[in-house]
């Protein structure tokens, strides 16, 4: 993982809006989910939303944050 991150790459998992080539081994741009989290991160920057208010806006936004696709079930495990 060091040579990973020392060559510029992800170490792990891709975050949130971001998935794993398996061809490339690379992370690349989730073109469906990467909108939905950008969102969500402009939303939070306007300072007008408490984190349960985003959590629930990314939940009915169709946002999930795990390799399974589930639902984000509080506040605490988002990740983004």
């Amino acid at each position: 993982m060091d040579g990973k991150v020392q060559k510029g790459g992800w170490p792990s998992t891709a975050p949130c809006g971001y998935l794993n080539d398996a061809a490339t081994r690379d992370v690349v741009v989730d073109e469906k989910r990467a909108p939905l989290v950008r969102r969500i991160f402009e939303l939070c920057a306007t300072g007008r939303y408490a984190l349960e208010e985003l959590v629930d806006i990314a939940r009915k936004e169709g946002l999930d944050h795990s390799l399974r696709h589930r639902p984000m079930s509080e506040a605490a495990s988002i990740t983004f």
